[in-house]
Formats: structure tokens, C-alpha cells, sequence
């Protein structure tokens, strides 16, 4: 049995005509585990609305052990953990080579406030991330700057 994330089209009322011009129908992602299927048992629903904005997405990390060994829930930043990627050059069946991704996780956060740190404690981790990578500091040094061609 494995785990399954469907995606599923939401029309939300609440959203339909809001002064922002919002989106009010959405594509919601839902995590299943892998026992859902099995007998009558019961799960708890977890709703993540990415604001009201317009923009950004909410970042939903999982640690990879019994639902009965997570701890809870942490509102997460992004941390400075990465993955390293490593490749291993393989054979399949046939005898053609191909690349399998291997690596490692290098921690770089202690604190779980922080989200790899959260999952590593055994907490399902939520960050809020945004794509605008501007540099605002820089931004405000250099905006007045005269540059002639």
C-alpha cells in the first residue's frame, strides 16, 4: 500500500467576487496516507488556504514514520539545509546504463523552527513561501542611481 496525493478542484463561495479579484476556484492537493483505503478508520483534515493575496504557496513537509510518532504541527521558515546530490551510474535489465540520484541531506538548522530541523523532530513542517526574489535592500540603495548609456 502506498500513500497518494490527488488533486481536486475547489470553488470556494467565500472567494467568488473578493475585492482582490482573488481566484475563488482552485486545484487543492490531498495527501492520503498509505492505510486510507483499509476499514473505517479516521483521519484528521488539515485545511491550507494560501491567503488571500493572490500570490505565494504554502510548503508542506511530512517525516516519513508512524502517524502515531508525529509530535504535531510547526509553522515553519525555510531553512539553509540542502540536499547534496550524488549520481550512481547504474544497469538496467538490458544492460543499459542510466543514473540513479543519490546524495545526502546536509543540516544546517538546529532549531525547528526551522523546516528540515521541524521534520527531523518528528513535526509535520508548514512554510509559507513566496517567488519574489527581489533584493529590497540593494533595491533601495541603488534605485536612484543615474546611469547613462
Amino acid at each position: 500500500m502506498t500513500s497518494e496525493v490527488r488533486v481536486l478542484d475547489h470553488t470556494s463561495k467565500v472567494l467568488k467576487g473578493n475585492p482582490l479579484n482573488d481566484p475563488f476556484k482552485r486545484k487543492v492537493l490531498v495527501y492520503l496516507p498509505p492505510s486510507y483505503n483499509n476499514g473505517n478508520k479516521k483521519y484528521p483534515v488539515m485545511y491550507l488556504i494560501a491567503g488571500f493575496t493572490g500570490y505565494g504557496a504554502l510548503n508542506m513537509n511530512i517525516p516519513n514514520i508512524p502517524t502515531k510518532d508525529i509530535k504535531g504541527v510547526k509553522i515553519t521558515k525555510q531553512g539553509k539545509s540542502y540536499w547534496e546530490d550524488g549520481f550512481e551510474v547504474r544497469k538496467d535489465p538490458h544492460g543499459k546504463e542510466y543514473y540513479w540520484l543519490t546524495g545526502k541531506m546536509v543540516y544546517r538548522d538546529d532549531s525547528n523552527e526551522f523546516d528540515v530541523a521541524a521534520v527531523k523532530d518528528n513535526y509535520i513542517s508548514i512554510t509559507p513561501l513566496h517567488f519574489d526574489l527581489t533584493d529590497y535592500r540593494t533595491f533601495e540603495e541603488i534605485k536612484d542611481w543615474k546611469i547613462n548609456l
